[in-house]
Parts: structure tokens; sequence; C-alpha cells
């Protein structure tokens, strides 16, 4: 089995809050200035406001009581920071939240391989443990296989799952649209880290804080997990 580089390849971020009111008097004007704050083209205006990229590279949306932010491809990661950034800023200022109930930052990282099979056999071998003596006993082959942690007895929370992913698994997983298909590899080692705060309230004045800091930790963490498998893979002890 070959592994190349696990690397960054999309980010959400989303923060939930009470119901604002002033948001149904300004769903236009927020199409409006998302669209030419951000070189965008596509929109949609309904319960929630969307913008994005025609490929769906970038999206941005606005609702009641929550703004979410996705970049499908990340070719630099700091001006996709400074992109979140600015449309945390302008979201919180527009609705005048005060403070959110819910604050997260989600990472996903691909590594191609060269055999989905090759990956998956790989991968039981080396993290699945005694689950897969377990899984042996009924007598069936594995055609398919993932993990998930949960780390959540306090804040910031953090969910971290992982496993070999085929292209039309990663287009149904619902992070990457079709529209950027070409640029994904058809089998890959995915990795899904989730970090979120929502046991106490967050201030609007530190809601962009704790974005730029769970998604300089998420690359930090998500670099380290990538180093290993990658080293591992190589057949190096870690």
């Amino acid at each position: 089995m070959e592994l190349q580089e696990i690397l960054l390849r999309a980010v959400s971020v989303q923060v939930r809050f009470e119901p604002r009111s002033r948001f149904a008097d300004c769903r236009g004007q927020i199409v409006e200035e998302l669209l030419e704050a951000n070189a965008l083209t596509e929109w949609t205006l309904g319960a929630e406001v969307g913008v994005s990229a025609k490929d769906r590279s970038r999206a941005f949306m606005v609702a009641q009581s929550e703004f979410r932010a996705q970049y499908e491809a990340i070719d630099n990661r700091m001006d996709t920071l400074e992109g979140i950034r600015k449309f945390v800023e302008y979201a919180i200022e527009k609705l005048a939240v005060t403070e959110a109930s819910f604050v997260g930052v989600r990472t996903f990282w691909l590594g191609a391989v060269d055999s989905f099979d090759a990956l998956r056999d790989w991968m039981v071998k080396e993290l699945g443990g005694r689950v897969t003596d377990l899984v042996g006993s009924l007598g069936k082959a594995i055609t398919d296989v993932g993990w998930t942690y949960e780390m959540h007895e306090d804040d910031p929370k953090m969910s971290l799952r992982l496993g070999p992913m085929t292209l039309e698994q990663l287009i149904g997983y619902g992070v990457f649209s079709g529209e950027l298909r070409e640029r994904l590899p058809p089998n890959s080692v995915f990795v899904d880290l989730d970090r979120f705060i929502n046991a106490r309230p967050t201030s609007s004045d530190r809601i962009t804080e704790v974005v730029e800091s769970s998604f300089s930790r998420n690359v930090e963490l998500g670099e380290r997990l990538a180093n290993q498998l990658e080293a591992s893979a190589r057949g190096e002890v870690t």
C-alpha cells in the first residue's frame, strides 16, 4: 500500500446562539454584503441565507440562530483562517450576537492511497486490536471499517473519526460537494477532527478568538496524527 501525505483539505465552522429578531429584516442585505466582500456569485435566500463560490470551494450561511463557514479547498491556511475570521466578525456584528451557546471547528484531512482494500486491511491490523478478533468470529470478511472517538467530558470537547474512504463515500459524507470531485482522490485515509465548546456560553468578544484558537489547535493535532499514520504506513515505530 502506498499512502501519500495526509493533508488538511476542508474546514467547517459553526456558531449557534439565541434567535436574533433582526435577521428577518436584513436577509437580503446579508446576501449582498457577503457576495461583495468575498467575491462570490452564488446565493440562496430563505429561512437561512447562503452565498458560495460556483464550485462550492467556499460557502457561508447565516440564519436566525446560527451561522456557518465552510471551505472545501484549502490552498493557504492563513488565507482560509483570515476569511473565516472576517465572516465570523461580520455575522456577530450584523446580528448583534451577545453570546454563543456553541462554537465549533471541524477540520477534514485526506491522504490518497492506491488501494481501498489494502488501506482497509492495514487500518484493521493497525487499529483494530481485540475487536478485530471478535469480528472475525462472525465468519464474515470485513468490507469496510471506521473509528469514532469521543472526548466530551469537558470543554473544549473533541471528536475524532477516521477510516478508509472511497470518493463516493466522501461525497456522501456531506463535507465535499460533487463540484470538486476532480480534486479528490479515488481512495483515501479520511480524518475528521471536531473541536467544540458548548458547556457554557461564549461571550461575543471571545467568539472570534475561540474560533481561531480551535482552528490552530485542530491543525496542530491533525498534523501530529497524520505524521503518526504516515510513519506507521512506512513501517516506522512512533
